[in-house]
């Protein structure tokens, strides 16, 4: 492992130095050319945009330089076992198809946790997906939230409910999210190891990369996003919540 931590910190150093030559000569040859009116304005936007991207890479250098520190990210004592505590698992929706939400029903009831409270939460304003959602919701024994009218977003509809309820922590799903059946012992464990962690956020896996290659693209982003990215924020306590697949204190 430690090997293989110097080899991922010299690739981001030659990335990095690689960027600053490329940038150097970059502003040099825009300064030393003799642009017409409209040339140059063409050419001050093209510098500002290469400027931004460079910004980000040297971001993402600096990323992947600290997961080489040899820092693990993982590493958590876990606490005496004791009661376990209340999650409320929440699924967010909004006009969603009856079948993508009973997929992901079907898995949160197989979720191996026992101290846990499942719940829809349902932003939907028509009154055919409101009802079949309550249909879906007495069928599998979700306990069913519709926010007040005043809940135009997402975030919205979560405070609503976080009010409502008296659980230690909330798992937050999106409407086509399927946790495997031990996601809630895993991060309720790390939740549980330092009282200092305010919420785990978990990566996203695409089920259906073979099949489409919409998928498999964004399946190879979300790696880098969450295996970069995301890593090196938690090393030094600044990872930001992504919408789904996280439990909060």
């Amino acid at each position: 492992m430690k090997i293989f931590n110097r080899y991922l910190s010299g690739i981001a150093i030659i990335a990095g130095v690689s960027l600053a030559v490329y940038y150097f000569i970059r502003v040099l040859f825009f300064l030393s050319v003799d642009y017409g009116s409209i040339d140059r304005i063409f050419a001050v936007l093209l510098l500002l945009g290469e400027t931004y991207m460079i910004v980000h890479a040297f971001g993402y250098v600096l990323a992947v330089f600290r997961l080489g520190s040899g820092k693990d990210l993982y590493e958590f004592v876990e606490k005496p076992s004791r009661t376990l505590p209340q999650v409320a698992v929440a699924v967010v929706a909004r006009h969603e198809p009856a079948n993508v939400l009973e997929q992901t029903f079907v898995t949160l009831g197989n979720l191996e946790y026992v101290n846990k409270k499942l719940y829809l939460l349902d932003g939907s304003d028509e009154e055919s997906f409101i009802k079949a959602d309550q249909a879906l919701c007495e069928k599998y024994g979700i306990n069913y939230f519709h926010p007040n009218k005043r809940a135009k977003t997402k975030g919205a509809t979560v405070n609503q409910f976080l009010k409502s309820i008296q659980e230690e922590y909330v798992a937050l799903l999106d409407a086509d999210q399927n946790p495997m059946p031990d996601f809630l012992q895993k991060v309720v464990a790390i939740a549980e190891s330092d009282e200092k962690i305010a919420f785990v956020q978990t990566p996203q896996f695409y089920s259906n990369v073979d099949v489409s290659p919409i998928a498999k693209g964004a399946a190879m982003q979300q790696a880098v996003f969450f295996e970069g990215t995301c890593e090196s924020k938690g090393l030094t306590n600044s990872m930001f919540f992504c919408g789904t697949n996280a439990l909060f204190r």
